[in-house]
């Protein structure tokens, strides 16, 4: 991909003949440190949130817009940033943002009230949107081309480690340190992704871009980028504000759709020289869009299922809950390594298939759990969604570097831009779409089968009123008189019923994923096949 690159910046603009030496290990290293920032920043502040409302005295409302505005301020500069990266080289605009990180994440415990906390958090975001896609078009255009597929297994590796260890670290935290290491994680990881990146990227990464003719229109991008702030908000909220019934959601809605609506009239007006959106109507690139819809989907399954089963069902702690998870990192390392390798030798597309496959296999067999199921029961699927999602990463990620090559993209930086700012602003806002989805699911099912449980159980059927009394016996010696041994094991059968109802709708979310999953198989059968592919590619390079 590298050669690719240099291909690309022949036609229009020289590169330097001398520049100093970088080491694509560190810019390795760099890679994984920038997904860790991003990824692991939010999983923390979504895992902890009950934590920081306690320490900092937030309230309910206060407190949930905390992790929104973290990604929120991912989704505003993350497609700045690329055509910043564009335009100056990664290397510079990440040297830039690091210390925002910094910054931002490291002050934010003594912000003096909500409103500076909110502000330093998306102080945080802005910098920490820049990290998921330089990196990315850093290994697609600057590393040599023997290292380009370990990029590409760190990236894999990366996204699942750092979303599996997130329940296991903020409980190590709130265990052994303090809640003050929920934001300082960023802080003590950014210094390190700035030497990285300093000692490990080019120096000079010409991006081919002749900045005095092209003469940018960052409006345009400002309008875009802040309607999808408003509409990423308002998916983040709508569940908890009853939607369309919140003042706040209504004007969310009404203002992307201004802004956005400001952002096409100055696209039509005066054509952003920086943008190709035609580009992105084609067939494999509009495709490849629903399957990394599909993948955030995916990964909901330890990121939401897991935990919320194990906590709401079997009462457990964070710390407890992250052990199911926590472990899984290593088999996805390997499998991440060894399927990277896969990709010289197989299609990217069947690669992207098994994967799918092995998560959604996965799922059918976590939907078949109960509310008896502990921490042990969920090994063997979690083990295989993380083989499963490890597969579908480089999968994914190879299916779109060899479109960037096959379709000519990686030979015009313009269209290499967007499409990279493209699959970005789809990674952020398409899985929060699909968090939404998930987490109205998961409400709406568990109201039904509380509904018709809580039917049965009020027909009192002589079934129910033998366990009730045979309940209010086993209390009575422990409570004031047979009214409150009566009382408490009506709560009590209650509860039960909210467990079941609650193990049901996890079950159903279970199956809704690997219904999903499938139709992703069918999008990845309706993939073109790309007329080179790596091991073509490696052939080429080798030639030369």
């Amino acid at each position: 991909m590298s050669s690719v690159a240099q291909s690309a910046h022949a036609g229009t603009a020289p590169t330097p003949a001398a520049a100093p030496a970088s080491i694509p290990w560190l810019g390795i290293g760099a890679v994984l440190i920038g997904v860790s920032i991003s990824v692991l920043t939010g999983q923390l502040l979504s895992t902890g949130l009950a934590d920081v409302r306690g320490a900092m005295h937030l309230s309910v409302d206060q407190g949930a817009w905390l992790g929104a505005v973290f990604n929120a301020g991912q989704m505003f500069t993350g497609p700045m940033t690329v055509y910043l990266g564009g335009l100056m080289g990664p290397r510079r605009v990440l040297l830039w943002a690091t210390p925002l990180v910094f910054l931002g994440s490291m002050l934010a415990p003594f912000a003096p009230g909500v409103g500076w906390l909110l502000a330093l958090t998306a102080i945080t975001g802005l910098g920490a949107g820049s990290f998921y896609p330089l990196t990315l078009t850093f290994v697609g255009r600057s590393l040599p081309p023997r290292y380009v597929l370990f990029g590409v297994a760190a990236y894999a590796f990366d996204v699942l480690a750092s979303l599996h260890v997130g329940s296991f670290l903020e409980g190590l935290y709130m265990q052994y340190l303090s809640w003050h290491c929920i934001f300082w994680t960023a802080s003590v990881l950014s210094p390190l992704m700035w030497m990285l990146v300093y000692f490990g990227m080019p120096p000079t990464t010409a991006p081919g871009i002749e900045q005095a003719r092209l003469r940018p229109t960052w409006s345009g991008f400002v309008y875009a980028s802040g309607a999808f702030v408003c509409f990423f908000l308002l998916l983040t909220q709508g569940e908890r504000l009853d939607w369309f019934h919140s003042g706040t959601i209504v004007g969310l809605a009404a203002g992307g759709v201004l802004l956005l609506f400001a952002s096409w009239l100055r696209h039509v007006l005066r054509p952003n020289p920086l943008v190709n959106l035609r580009f992105l109507f084609r067939r494999n690139i509009v495709l490849l869009s629903g399957c990394l819809c599909g993948l955030r989907f995916s990964l909901l399954s330890s990121a939401l299922l897991v935990p919320d089963f194990l906590g709401g069902v079997r009462s457990l702690l964070p710390l407890q809950a992250g052990v199911v998870l926590a472990w899984v990192g290593i088999p996805a390392l390997l499998a991440a390594l060894l399927v990277s390798r896969l990709l010289l030798r197989v299609d990217p597309r069947l690669v992207l298939a098994t994967g799918f496959t092995l998560t959604a296999s996965a799922c059918l067999w976590n939907a078949t759990l109960s509310s008896e199921w502990s921490r042990g029961n969920f090994f063997p699927g979690e083990l295989t969604i993380a083989i499963g999602a490890a597969t579908t990463v480089c999968g994914l990620i190879g299916c779109i570097v060899l479109e960037l090559v096959n379709s000519g993209a990686a030979k015009d930086p313009i269209k290499t831009l967007t499409m990279v700012a493209w699959f970005h602003t789809v990674r952020l806002f398409g899985g929060q779409l699909m968090t939404t989805l998930l987490t109205h699911l998961l409400t709406v099912r568990e109201k039904f089968h509380s509904n018709i449980l809580g039917q049965s159980v009020s027909l009192g059927s002589p079934l129910v009123r033998t366990q009730v009394g045979a309940m209010s016996h086993m209390l009575l010696p422990a409570s004031p008189g047979s009214q409150a041994a009566l009382g408490r094991a009506g709560a009590l059968l209650g509860g039960r019923v909210h467990t079941q109802a609650l193990t049901l709708s996890i079950a159903d979310g279970y199956t809704t994923e690997a219904l999903g999953l499938i139709v992703c198989l069918v999008l990845i059968a309706c993939l073109g096949r790309e007329r080179l592919q790596f091991r073509d590619l490696a052939a080429s390079r080798g030639a030369a």
